[in-house]
């Protein structure tokens, strides 16, 4: 998503502006690190070619690295290869990050994933990650005056946030599996989520959605627009500690429940959370089984519409736009604008190094 992302920001370039291989500062690795997990669930079938098993994947992927970085790793006084990663820590880490591999390209190479999910205990092997939002299905309007793109300008988007008619206090839409186990007990979470939002089925005021086979084409757009009518969204942990759909409540207007306060500390520096987010920590949620619905009902509406308000005005910076021309266009406005002073960041510690 992150590549496809970035070839479409670089389509609205100049081509008179392009940077070339020579003088970019940058190249963009495009691998797609799902490959191995897919790769897995393709042994289950006979008809796959053994050529495109996980391990021959795995190894092919790995050789091409290593060419990149032996090719262009050393062009640069600071690591110039950017490597996006679409999962998260203990995935990588156990597929293409080999420990033999993470020494070998460590000083070259930019790692930039939606996760970084490293143990206390253990030593960081990643010293040049970034870790980013995640790269949402949708997105808003990121030219001052777009015409062609559906819904407010971007002078407009707070306002149009704000004048939505949020009918129903919360929402939430995930599974709740029944076993135990999950990311920061996030199972546990979401299985009392779900025992307590149960007993609301009949409540105007509560928007529940799960997740099922009969649904799985309407799901996601209904999950969007339960977000656009909820004044809070639940975002308990899901496959890892973070979510997806926390992003895509800011980008609604919703403001998130989270269950864990430094989950989405290094996603963004200079904004505090605790302003945008409501915390309910987790062990004390779990201990006293408390009624979330009551909780939420108990914050001020002082204190909702200022965070309205600030979610509002975060909400275009922590997308991945898609601006349909390149007039208009704030280009450090969003989430490609935090990847690129970043990477200047980057640049310019290791030219001091050089």
């Amino acid at each position: 998503m992150l590549t496809l992302r970035t070839n479409h920001r670089a389509g609205l370039v100049d081509v008179k502006a392009r940077p070339t291989l020579e003088n970019a500062d940058y190249l963009l690795l495009s691998l797609d690190t799902a490959l191995f997990q897919q790769s897995v669930y393709c042994l289950k079938s006979k008809k796959v070619p053994a050529s495109s098993s996980s391990s021959g994947v795995e190894r092919r992927t790995l050789d091409w690295l290593r060419l990149a970085v032996k090719e262009y790793g050393k062009r640069r006084a600071f690591p110039s290869l950017i490597l996006p990663l679409s999962r998260i820590g203990r995935d990588y880490s156990q597929t293409i990050l080999e420990v033999h591999l993470e020494r070998e390209i460590m000083g070259d190479v930019v790692f930039v994933g939606i996760e970084k999910e490293m143990s206390e205990d253990s030593p960081d092997p990643l010293e040049t990650f970034l870790q980013m939002p995640y790269p949402t299905i949708f997105s808003l309007p990121l030219n001052t005056t777009d015409q062609k793109s559906e819904g407010p300008a971007r002078e407009a988007l707070a306002d149009w946030l704000l004048s939505r008619n949020r009918t129903h206090l919360v929402s939430f839409a995930g599974k709740s599996p029944e076993y135990e186990g999950g990311p920061f007990n996030g199972f546990a979470v979401r299985r009392q989520i779900s025992a307590t939002l149960a007993g609301y089925a009949n409540n105007e005021t509560v928007s529940v959605l799960i997740p099922a086979k009969e649904n799985k084409h309407t799901f996601i757009p209904s999950a969007h627009l339960a977000m656009l009518q909820s004044t809070f969204c639940l975002q308990p942990p899901g496959d890892s500690a973070t979510r997806k759909g926390f992003w895509e409540s800011i980008l609604m207007g919703c403001i998130p429940v989270v269950f864990r306060r430094e989950t989405y500390a290094r996603v963004w520096d200079g904004i505090d959370w605790d302003e945008i987010a409501v915390v309910v920590e987790e062990e004390d949620f779990l201990e006293s089984q408390a009624d979330i619905v009551r909780t939420l009902e108990g914050v001020s509406q002082r204190d909702v519409k200022r965070r309205q308000r600030d979610i509002a005005t975060l909400a275009a910076r922590v997308q991945y736009g898609m601006p349909t021309s390149g007039e208009g266009v704030e280009w450090g406005g969003d989430a490609f604008g935090m990847l690129l002073r970043r990477l200047d960041a980057i640049k310019r510690r290791g030219s001091l190094r050089g």
